[in-house]
């Protein structure tokens, strides 16, 4: 007759109410209860071994054939009541969960060691520890403290001459006190015992036990002709804070499950797999493809001032990864008020406080245990929607270790977080409005200024601007039909070309004043090939930090792509609301702020550059202050058409040249006065502290950058925008 595999769960350290020690209903009904514990675990068989007695399974069988005569009875009378299905419930947990008889003896020198044995011979067990090995009243109490005059060998050869094979001795918790591996130390005491084939297995706990072990069993003088199996086990004690099988093994047997068929699977290693590598598959599932960051205790959770310091970080650094874990491991931690998840979930709450907006968040403390021993938490956020800074840097999870975020990440991040906000519709529309979130570069200290503009540079902006890239015609002819002095005269297009009208750019080392609107050309008869038609009322950005405003339509040639920038048509404004929006939008696109923002944010001081890789233009929310910057806009386009008007001369003489270079010397520190007119409107609107508008000029400076002569009174600019030193 063909026999089929099957596989069953077990564990064969399980104390009962007949322990002195067992914390869990200690009354005959405490029998019925612990069965419906691990039968509600799925535990297929368990053994009871409770410490020097077998009266636990003794009173187990008692309370089974008592289920069985009061289901039979009360079936009997009254076949339908909730009385009677609930005895038949019990009634068969009692038979579905396989019980071996067993005893945790304490052997000398106060060495644990369990035996289990057939049904046949557990009549004699009581006589055996009272009488063989001289447990006296411990048998009685189940009182780990009385411990046998034999050494566990000797112990062994009692048993077999009063038993012969009807037993079996499986080692418990060997790496620990009172087991046999851990107490016996290097010696022949030790060898004796290991190589003993009646003993047929060792209990551990942590998983690095059984590679010790086997790779000190190698040696000839622990030879065996059976291998020493490996099994974990719960050593359940009635906790109601511990689960029930909370560690087991799963034996693959071809044989029915009683004696004979437990020892033959558990001398068979290929049959064995404890629950440690089930934890360690769960623990595989979940961390698979998620950056974590590991801390380890011993002996206790103890979070000093550096600790806690690194958990902040790691706690934001987790935050701000998405899909990061914080995995803490615990080995032997003794102290209460340390194990469980509840000194974690109090700690990882407190640790909130730390980061930079404090607002709460939802994180899940996954379990992940091999042992009471060996305690493992991962920790992971449910969901975050903002961007969180500790100590004014946004960290992140790279490898195994909390890093500064590079400015890439924090787009990212920040993307992600407002993603979660709004949801998806609502951030396309803003991303199409050019309406992103503000990312900052830990390159400077820049992240506080970041977290407190957030919300000034992520609403949905009213009248959202378009943006369309040009790739316009340059033709060589072009440039000989025109001989305009500083590119400007009445006329019908517009040229902007990179050795003349980029000479004055934002960019290092150029000091030069740089034109706010755009150089307009008659072309007076002259043909020229047709050129790209753009405006009117736009701003053109272009490479290396040009932006220009345009006020009039008319066709464009450079021999670069162009932004065109400006409202939709179907904007319903007015032509009024139009020019004031687009201007002032070139005024802001001019600002030491957003110049400050793109190195910050981009390392770039190029907005073009911007504007090409995400279609977006950096931008206040609030329309009504765009508008109020058109003022000195207006106030700097009104005085450069004069100046260019007065110089547009075709051969100026070298008297023209000195009156026009001292016009424009003039005019240049008119237009510097206007800029630092608009910066300081800007940093007003966005509520820059003196500090943060230090802190844009010390960037600009640093890198060299033109700030609009700023820089030499800076005390006087902050005092004049702020009204504090």
């Amino acid at each position: 007759m063909k026999t089929t595999e099957h596989t069953v769960k077990i564990d064969l350290h399980v104390h009962s109410p007949a322990s002195i020690d067992y914390i869990g209903n200690k009354s005959t009904r405490g029998y019925a209860e612990l069965v419906k514990a691990f039968v509600d675990e799925d535990v297929d068989a368990i053994a009871i071994t409770d410490h020097n007695t077998i009266n636990g399974y003794s009173e187990y069988r008692r309370q089974l054939e008592a289920s069985r005569e009061a289901y039979r009875l009360m079936s009997a009378r009254d076949g339908n009541s909730s009385v009677v299905n609930d005895l038949k419930c019990e009634v068969e947990r009692f038979e579905r969960l396989r019980v071996f008889p067993g005893v945790e003896i304490t052997a000398y020198p106060n060495i644990h060691v369990i035996l289990l044995f057939d049904d046949s011979v557990v009549p004699q067990v009581t006589d055996f520890l009272t009488n063989d090995l001289d447990l006296g009243d411990a048998v009685q109490r189940g009182d780990p403290k009385k411990c046998s005059k034999q050494s566990v060998v000797a112990l062994l050869d009692l048993a077999a001459s009063r038993f012969g094979d009807r037993f079996l001795c499986i080692l418990p918790h060997v790496e620990t006190s009172k087991g046999a591996w851990e107490e016996l130390g290097k010696g022949a005491a030790r060898v004796a015992l290991f190589r003993d084939e009646r003993v047929v297995a060792a209990q551990f706990s942590n998983p690095d036990t059984v590679k010790h072990i086997n790779q000190t069993v190698t040696d000839n003088i622990y030879k065996r002709k059976a291998p020493l199996g490996f099994i974990q086990c719960s050593d359940y004690h009635g906790d109601p804070n511990v689960k029930p099988a909370s560690q087991f093994s799963m034996l693959k047997t071809s044989k029915p499950l009683d004696f004979d068929g437990l020892r033959m699977a558990l001398t068979d290693p290929a049959s064995v797999r404890c629950s440690h590598e089930f934890v360690e598959e769960r623990l595989e599932r979940f961390l698979k493809g998620r950056p974590q960051v590991v801390f380890e205790f011993t002996n206790k959770l103890e979070i000093d001032a550096a600790r806690r310091k690194d958990l902040a970080r790691a706690l934001c650094a987790i935050l701000n990864s998405g899909n990061a874990v914080i995995r803490l491991n615990l080995f032997n931690v003794a102290d209460e008020g340390s194990r469980g998840a509840d000194p974690i979930t109090k700690l990882f709450k407190d640790l909130q406080d730390d980061l930079d907006p404090k607002d709460g968040f939802d994180f899940t403390i996954a379990q992940f245990h091999q042992s009471t021993s060996r305690e493992r938490f991962c920790i992971s956020i449910d969901r975050n929607s903002k961007l969180r800074l500790l100590d004014s840097t946004c960290w992140v999870v790279d490898g195994q270790t909390p890093q500064p975020a590079p400015a890439w990440r924090i787009e990212q991040i920040v993307a992600q977080a407002h993603y979660l906000r709004v949801g998806k519709n609502k951030q396309e529309a803003l991303e199409s409005a050019s309406t992103h979130l503000i990312r900052v570069s830990n390159a400077f200290p820049a992240m506080p200024i970041a977290a407190r503009l957030e919300p000034l540079l992520s609403r949905k902006r009213c009248g959202a601007f378009e943006l369309k890239v040009i790739v316009p015609n340059y033709p060589s002819s072009l440039g000989d039909n025109l001989g305009c002095i500083n590119g400007y005269a009445a006329g019908n297009f517009i040229q902007i070309r990179p050795g003349l009208d980029l000479k004055g750019g934002r960019q290092k080392g150029q000091r030069a004043y740089f034109r706010f609107s755009a150089p307009v050309y008659n072309l007076a008869g002259r043909k020229a090939e047709v050129g790209e038609t753009v405006g009117p009322n736009c701003a053109l950005v272009f490479p290396e930090g040009g932006a220009v405003y345009a006020a009039k339509p008319n066709l464009l040639f450079a021999p670069f792509p162009v932004f065109e920038v400006k409202l939709p048509a179907d904007h319903g404004l007015g032509t009024k609301v139009e020019e004031e929006m687009t201007l002032g939008l070139t005024a802001w696109l001019k600002s030491s702020f957003l110049l400050w923002y793109l190195n910050s944010v981009y390392q770039t001081d190029d907005v073009f550059e911007i504007m090409m890789q995400r279609r977006r233009v950096p931008l206040t929310a609030d329309d009504k202050f765009i508008r109020s910057l058109s003022v000195f806009g207006q106030n700097i386009i009104t005085a450069e058409h004069a100046v260019l008007v007065a110089t547009a001369k075709e051969n100026p003489t070298k008297a023209d040249e000195a009156r026009i270079s001292e016009l424009l010397k003039n005019h240049n520190k008119s237009v510097g006065d206007n800029m630092r007119l608009i910066d300081r409107e800007v940093f007003r609107h966005l509520a820059f502290s003196p500090d943060e508008v230090r802190e844009v000029y010390r960037v600009l400076r640093a890198l060299d950058l033109y700030d609009y002569d700023i820089s030499p009174t800076l005390d006087e600019f902050v005092k004049d925008l702020t009204g504090r030193e």
